[in-house]
């Protein structure tokens, strides 16, 4: 099956055909690893990961003695680094050293979500290779290609163009139907009657950062069907919770806030 990516980002991958250090970048669930290990298995790649939710210093020490194994000349070694952003700053600051020295037949590629996470000084020494998600008439298209028996508008909308989400949506039909709940329950969020909103909203709650993208989702399909100051209003609303919650806000009342502040004009 063919990878389901933007074709800039098909073009920036050519660019791990060549050694050094480099930094791939952008949105969980775009498809980062998937398309970096498939491009890199012909050189059979060695893959570091969190252990378990972070990559720490021994990790990264092993790392530069994998570089400096006996072997020939010509062989080319790679290094990748899945999830790089949760790096400890001690491993950060040692890869730093080996970053500096990546032999000429090496290759040390970093994969993250959160670009931000990594120190300026790892950013400077690698080259950049952002990751942009597939726009809505791409997905559509490579979603016609394959046999599934879905709709898919549906499957678009609700993979938020990302194709880990669709991919996981095809396969498993359990999650498919809790997906296809949830953006039932979001429907009823922005809707006139504030019980219904004001219960949707109690029964989103505990996944509310998740399901904030999916609420940006649905408003920007509707604002496509039917343009219009309220649903611009609630992509913005979204937008202003998602950043109080990156400031530790209390999120139990978020969806709450959005199901009465936001009331349709019709």
């Amino acid at each position: 099956m063919q990878l389901l990516l933007h074709p800039k980002t098909v073009k920036e991958l050519a660019l791990l055909d060549t050694t050094g250090a480099f930094v791939v970048h952008g949105p969980a669930g775009v498809g980062k690893t998937t398309a970096v290990l498939e491009r890199l298995v012909p050189h059979r790649p060695q893959v570091i990961v969190p252990e378990p939710t972070a990559i720490k210093l021994a990790a990264v020490r092993e790392l530069s003695s994998h570089f400096h194994l006996k072997g020939r000349v010509s062989e080319r070694r790679i290094i990748v680094i899945d999830r790089a952003d949760t790096m400890t700053v001690a491993a950060q600051n040692a890869l730093l050293k080996t970053l500096e020295e990546v032999p000429a037949q090496a290759q040390i590629v970093l994969i993250a979500d959160e670009l931000g996470r990594l120190l300026p000084t790892i950013r400077s020494r690698c080259h950049q290779i952002y990751f942009q998600a597939p726009t809505s008439d791409q997905v559509a298209a490579w979603l016609a290609e394959q046999e599934h028996g879905l709709n898919s508008e549906e499957i678009a909308l609700f993979a938020r163009n990302l194709p880990a989400r669709v991919t996981n949506l095809l396969a498993d039909p359990e999650v498919l139907a809790a997906t296809k709940r949830r953006y039932e329950l979001i429907e009823k969020l922005f809707s006139t009657n504030h019980y219904e909103a004001l219960r949707s909203a109690r029964i989103l709650q505990p996944e509310t950062i998740e399901v904030l993208e999916d609420c940006i989702a649905y408003a920007r399909q509707q604002l496509r069907l039917q343009s219009g100051r309220y649903w611009e209003d609630a992509i913005q609303s979204c937008r202003y919770a998602q950043d109080l919650l990156s400031v530790n806000a209390n999120k139990r009342y978020i969806l709450d806030a959005i199901a009465l502040s936001l009331r349709p004009a019709w």
